[in-house]
């Protein structure tokens, strides 16, 4: 007599087991999509601080040159004895001050490019100015897309436990030779194994208590994330209408102000200490504007980071 058979297991045991298996190569997709916002985050700001050195720059080089021509009409003026001593050292302390200042700023904007060739080899030889325009649309958190994989493996991990609690059916098939008579016999069992308690309870309460938080966390960080997303929307759209109220009114107003002022001054009408203090005011929005413009992009680079285009949509 010769026998064959096979057991064939009736529950999805081992295909929940392979589900678990596989949320490793989901959290490892999540990690490089993580990675990869990070480093776009990262460029964006490398780059819009290249750009904001390079602005502060030309911002440095005009007031050295403004004040380099002053100290020079004020050292004319007091071989004259038009001027008093204290307004030529003033000058030229100002002049040396600015210049200091401006050759400090040319140092940081190769030291800012050379932090972005980490990023990528191939660089243009000037700073260009990187977009300032953001989708706000669409945008899913890293942190749902995180919350998200953990309530499915929690799930998931419930669903095994509650299977492991429950006897293995076991569907037997086989075909039996009588080689005495040289007769088939086909053969069909099951096999259910009876079990005195339930060893697994302790184990499926936890899974169930862990699926109830997972998906209680899942909630409160879309809803989080979407509150925070509307927030970064308002603040971005607030900083772009500053940044054109210093374009269409502030800097001009103080271009013009200050041409008056060095005019006013040429012409003895206003002291030196006014002088200088219409062009510190020229000086600190100038500088202000390109600090709101670096805010500005601090804030997109954050979005980059933390949000992503919508995955089921990718």
């Amino acid at each position: 007599m010769i026998g064959l058979s096979q057991d064939i297991p009736l529950n999805n045991k081992r295909a929940l087991r392979r589900q678990l298996a596989g949320f490793q190569g989901n959290n490892n997709q999540f990690e490089a999509l993580k990675r990869q916002a990070e480093l776009k985050a990262d460029f964006r700001v490398c780059m819009a601080n290249w750009y904001a050195a390079s602005k502060r720059v030309e911002i440095y080089s005009t007031e050295s040159k403004m004040n380099a021509r002053q100290a020079h009409v004020l050292n004319e003026k007091l071989k004259l004895g038009r001027v008093i001593p204290s307004d030529v050292q003033l000058s030229s302390a100002l002049s040396s001050e600015s210049k200091l200042r401006y050759q400090n700023e040319v140092k940081k904007v190769q030291f800012q490019k050379n932090l972005c060739s980490k990023f990528i080899s191939v660089l243009p030889d000037q700073a260009i100015e990187v977009p300032l325009s953001i989708n706000f649309a669409d945008k899913v958190s890293l942190s749902e897309q995180d919350a998200l994989l953990k309530t499915q493996l929690a799930k998931t991990q419930y669903e095994l436990a509650k299977k492991e609690a429950v006897p293995d059916i076991t569907l037997g098939l086989g075909v039996r030779n009588y080689q005495e008579t040289n007769d088939k016999v086909f053969l069909v069992s099951t096999s259910i194994p009876l079990t005195v308690f339930n060893r697994n309870k302790g184990k499926i309460a936890l899974a169930q208590a862990e699926q109830v938080h997972a998906e209680t966390r899942s909630i409160l960080v879309n809803r989080n994330s979407k509150i925070e997303l509307e927030n970064k929307s308002i603040e971005v759209s607030n900083l772009i209408d500053s940044i054109k109220n210093y374009d269409q009114s502030i800097l001009p107003a103080t271009k013009e102000s200050l041409r008056i002022a060095e005019m006013g001054y040429q012409a003895g009408k206003i002291s030196l200490l006014e002088f200088n203090s219409i062009k510190q005011i020229w000086l600190d929005k100038h500088l202000a504007r390109f600090d709101l413009w670096l805010a500005l992009q601090n804030q997109i680079a954050e979005v980059e980071r933390n949000y992503v285009t919508n995955l089921d949509q990718e």
